[in-house]
Formats: C-alpha cells, structure tokens, sequence
C-alpha cells in the first residue's frame, strides 16, 4: 500500500496521513492510489477534508470521509484501466507489446487528477498502447483529443513529456514532446480540454 507519510511537504497540512478507508466492493482506498495521483490531486486542489476527516490529518486516525475519487464513475473507471496494467510484462497482448514503464503510468494518473476538472464531456478515456505508452482519447463532433504520454528525456526534472494533436472548433492543434512537470497542466492543454 502506498501513503502520504509527510503531507505537511505537499499541501500545508499538519499531521500524517495514517489513513484506510474502507474500501466499497470493487473499489480501492485512498492509499490504494499511487503517490503520484494523491500529490496531483493536493497540489490540483482537492482540499485534505475531501480525502480525510480533518482529525486523520492530525494524526488522531479517525474514520476516513467516503471514497471520493469512486463517486465519479468515470475517475474511478479510468484508475482501474491504469491499475490493470501495472504488472503486464511484454507481450500481454499476444503479439510483441512492450511492458508500460511506471513512470509514464504514474504520469497518466497524475493527468487524471487534473482531466477530472474538465467538463464532462471534455474528460479523455485512457488506453495503453501495444508500444507501452498511456494514451489519452476523447472525439466530439467539435473537439478531438489523442494525447500520447511519453517517457521523460533523462536528465529531466518533468516528470514525462506529453505529445498531443487535437481538433477544437475546426482548427488541428499539435504540441510535442511538452514537459509535464505535475504541478499543473501545460497552459496549451488546460486551455484544450477547458479546465474549470
């Protein structure tokens, strides 16, 4: 299980996440989530009292808040897709695919934390390719999206780099290799998906 040990660092808060929330069948708790996607998610600006009662981030261990990264289907669906492909060793599709790299998963998740501000009908559905690169879709009749997550150039302080090419109100955009540093979207794509 994976845990914030030091949220003080990341969002202001005092205290230690000493948290397991009970996990509703078929969903996972909050520390069932990779760091990447909690960071993203705090520094985003999901407040703490939306993953914990306030007295878990004193330290005190009360009872968790309700799950909700599992209240929003499409959230909890596209972290599932991620998670299943965590442990796929080469060749998972019967052919010659490569294994995805954790750190270009823990990128995707990251993208979620923020893709879960955009307006329903914006928010990409996730894919791994048989190349082990996450990817992002999502086809409207005035809006396309196919966002690829790319392995960063070592040595990079981003955490991967995002190539996307989209169609938004008749006009082809393309953007490649644009750091993603976690903090936030790159302007050009939050612009894109209209992040609230």
């Amino acid at each position: 299980m994976t845990a914030i040990a030091n949220p003080t660092a990341v969002s202001g808060v005092k205290g230690v996440l000493a948290v397991t929330p009970p996990a509703p069948t078929g969903a996972k708790g909050l520390t069932d989530l990779s760091t990447p996607f909690q960071l993203a998610a705090l520094v985003g600006g999901l407040r703490p009292t939306q993953l914990t009662q306030s007295s878990a981030w004193s330290g005190e261990g009360a009872q968790a808040a309700a799950n909700w990264f599992t209240s929003d289907a499409w959230l909890a669906e596209m972290l599932a897709t991620i998670r299943s492909f965590r442990n796929v060793e080469a060749g998972w599709d019967g052919e010659n695919s490569r294994a995805p790299a954790a750190e270009t998963l823990d990128a995707a998740e990251m993208l979620l934390a923020y893709f879960r501000n955009a307006p329903a009908d914006r928010r990409p559905a996730i894919n791994v390719g048989s190349d082990g690169l996450p990817s992002f879709a999502r086809n409207l009749r005035d809006f396309y999206l196919h966002l690829v997550v790319e392995p960063r150039n070592h040595p990079s302080n981003c955490v991967a780099h995002l190539t996307w090419y989209a169609i938004k109100d008749g006009e082809n955009i393309f953007e490649e290799s644009v750091p993603f540093y976690g903090t936030s979207l790159p302007p050009e794509l939050s612009k894109l998906v209209d992040l609230k």
